[in-house]
């Protein structure tokens, strides 16, 4: 059952159906949605983004052994889609805006190592590019790029990123930036309403991942349960990339922004290795 509205002064949910429901407390866990960027042509079929089941099933049928895909977006998700399509005999190219992969997990250094892993299972890699216009005759057959470059396509993944979903929030009058502002009890604006997961936004941050959502959903289990001692302490981030082959993970602060800080190093490129 879907939940159109909230009347946060009556606690009181509005249905789909029309019905309404009372509540004592409600939680928003309604998560995020794939973002795709508002580039012309982006509406074609043969345009598809990867966030649910049905995606997924859906793309794996539409991937075709010998054709083209062009994957958007160098993230854990693009490269993780490059990696499925390739293991179904697609050629696959991932476009990243950023001069390097992963760049939110790696620094140039280590962007370059797992380029050159990647490359050698045959995908092609193109960095500091971004799209300016899909073509095509009633389907997504070519992707601009900035450099004035056309690449040829069959299928194209959008991965940019996700975006929270506030408009129920918003039209409830409840407090949001990115995602719905939280505090350390991960209680939003309105009375008796928390905010979990991809939607929610902690000292302004919306980190988008597994961990913090279950790290938010244990301190909103325990206000529920009458614990309001538990507070929520933002997690020290940690991802993999599940491409098989390739193991990397980053944890904590991969790219130190603090003055003073200091990194250590082990670049060993032939092997392809990299620690830091």
């Amino acid at each position: 059952t879907c939940v159109t509205a909230i009347d946060p002064t009556e606690h009181r949910l509005t249905l789909s159906d029309g019905a309404q429901a009372p509540y004592d407390r409600l939680v928003l866990a309604n998560g995020a949605s794939a973002w795709v960027p508002p580039i012309p042509g982006m509406g074609l079929p043969g345009v598809r983004t990867l966030r649910s089941m049905d995606d997924a099933v859906s793309l794996r049928d539409a991937a075709a052994p010998g054709s083209r895909a062009l994957v958007l977006g160098g993230g854990l998700l693009g490269l993780e889609v490059a990696a499925a399509l390739e293991g179904r005999g697609v050629q696959v190219t991932v476009v990243e805006v950023f001069d390097r992969l992963l760049p939110r997990q790696l620094d140039v250094e280590g962007a370059a190592v797992l380029q050159q892993h990647i490359e050698r299972s045959g995908a092609k890699i193109i960095t500091g590019q971004s799209c300016t216009g899909i073509e095509g005759e009633g389907h997504a057959e070519r992707c601009l790029l900035k450099s004035g470059q056309a690449l040829a396509l069959d299928l194209l993944v959008v991965s940019a990123g996700a975006r929270s979903n506030l408009s129920l929030a918003q039209s409830a009058g409840i407090a949001c930036g990115r995602g719905v502002t939280v505090d350390a009890r991960l209680h939003t604006s309105a009375a008796d309403v928390l905010a979990v997961g991809d939607v929610a936004e902690f000292e302004g941050r919306v980190w988008g991942i597994v961990p913090a959502a279950l790290a938010q959903a244990r301190v909103a289990a325990a206000q529920l349960a009458g614990d309001e001692s538990v507070r929520y302490v933002d997690i020290v981030p940690s991802t993999t990339l599940k491409v098989t082959g390739v193991d990397v993970t980053s944890i904590g602060e991969a790219i130190p922004e603090a003055p003073g800080a200091v990194e250590v190093r082990s670049v060993r490129p032939a092997e392809g290795l990299y620690t830091k």
